[in-house]
């Protein structure tokens, strides 16, 4: 949360960015569909890891992006071409862990080397070696992913979660050098994923209402999933996405890069995965409003908030060394009343469920505000 001034050499997000991010966020959505259709524990591994691909690709053009602009025509032209491929890899993802492996395996192979190379013909001279270093070994686990849509089952993933270690791998090799990152357009892009990603939640809801009778528990429950997705914008924007830039901003060359890429490529993980399983359990309560909710149902719920509260956990302290008790305590309570409330319909357990947010959230915010304040001071006397 330090205050830190403007870079002008900053850029801003492109329409053809958000343009970009709104096909990818479709595919994310898919990865509801594949969750919801395989509520087993292999089905949930299978599906998270598809998620962390499409995820990983789309933060690889994030990099790119935010390095050489978005300016530039081969820039846009390539990015119209990647969404092709991200539509064509989004529509393979319902059944990417069946037929649709080797289908979902191209796409999402041409979208990673469409970015590689983009990134390849344009770094500038003096990030040659990031780009080395980097495109190298990501190469490497693209092509790990590829095969792995030849195999099968259990076989498929575990050539997918290797090709997605290279790759993962291949950011922390590039994360110790002087790689130049742009602060707040890095932050305004996971900034507008996030929201694209919580009104998908509220589509995809609003689906599963439309088949529904429409009645007060339907209606209740409704409310109730709109009021948790308006509980986590407000977890995120309230201050600490504010605070994550700041971070970002504070701090300079090699620092920055691995700053960049633990609190926003890799922090927002955790984020992302429990929005979607958040959806997949809202969709279920507002689905069946009238009767209690089943136990792939209440899990998917569960896992949510375990995964959103630590991820926002994690982001807090990564940028200001804040420790969220308030919403780790909430977010504990929340869980045990989602999984201890058998008998209870889903609509209350999403009311239940926002009340221990949001109170845990307007306990927390003295305390956040009078943090930032203290460092937005001790910036401002370093500067």
């Amino acid at each position: 949360m330090v205050s830190t001034p403007v870079d002008p050499d900053e850029q801003r997000v492109s329409p053809l960015e958000l343009f970009f991010d709104l096909v990818f966020v479709f595919s994310i959505t898919q990865v509801a569909a594949l969750l919801s259709g395989d509520p087993s524990m292999e089905g949930l591994i299978g599906g998270l890891l598809v998620l962390l691909l499409i995820w990983w690709s789309w933060s690889q053009y994030t990099w790119v992006l935010n390095s050489l602009g978005n300016e530039a025509t081969v820039m846009k032209l390539t990015l119209l071409a990647a969404m092709a491929a991200v539509l064509f890899m989004a529509l393979a993802v319902p059944d990417a862990l069946g037929e649709g492996g080797m289908w979902f395996a191209v796409g999402y192979t041409a979208v990673l080397l469409l970015g590689l190379a983009v990134f390849a013909v344009g770094a500038p001279e003096d990030q040659r070696v990031d780009r080395n270093r980097y495109a190298i070994p990501a190469f490497v686990g693209v092509l790990t992913v590829l095969v792995g849509g030849l195999f099968q089952g259990e076989a498929r993933m575990a050539v997918w979660g290797v090709g997605m270690v290279i790759q993962i791998g291949a950011a922390f090799f590039v994360g110790s050098s002087d790689f130049r990152i742009k602060p707040a357009h890095f932050a305004e892009r996971h900034a507008l994923f996030v929201i694209i990603a919580l009104g998908e939640i509220i589509v995809a809801v609003g689906l599963a209402a439309t088949g529904s009778e429409r009645n007060v528990e339907t209606t209740a429950a409704l409310a109730g999933a709109f009021l948790v997705v308006a509980v986590l914008w407000w977890a995120y924007f309230d201050w600490l996405a504010s605070a994550m830039e700041q971070a970002l901003a504070a701090v300079t060359g090699s620092v920055r890069g691995s700053t960049a890429r633990d609190i926003f490529t890799l922090g927002h993980i955790p984020l992302i995965a429990g929005v979607v399983l958040y959806a997949v359990g809202a969709e279920e309560a507002v689905a069946h409003a009238s009767d209690h909710l089943e136990s792939a149902g209440r899990t998917s719920l569960a896992l949510a908030i375990g995964l959103i509260v630590c991820a926002y956990a994690f982001l807090a302290y990564r940028s200001d060394h804040f420790i969220t008790w308030e919403r780790l305590v909430g977010g504990a309570i929340a869980i045990a009343a989602v999984l201890g409330l058998q008998t209870v319909n889903g609509g209350t357990i999403l009311w239940i469920v926002a009340f221990i947010i949001g109170l845990s959230l307007l306990l927390e915010r003295p305390r956040a505000r009078t943090a930032a304040r203290s460092s937005s001071e001790v910036g401002n006397a370093l500067g």
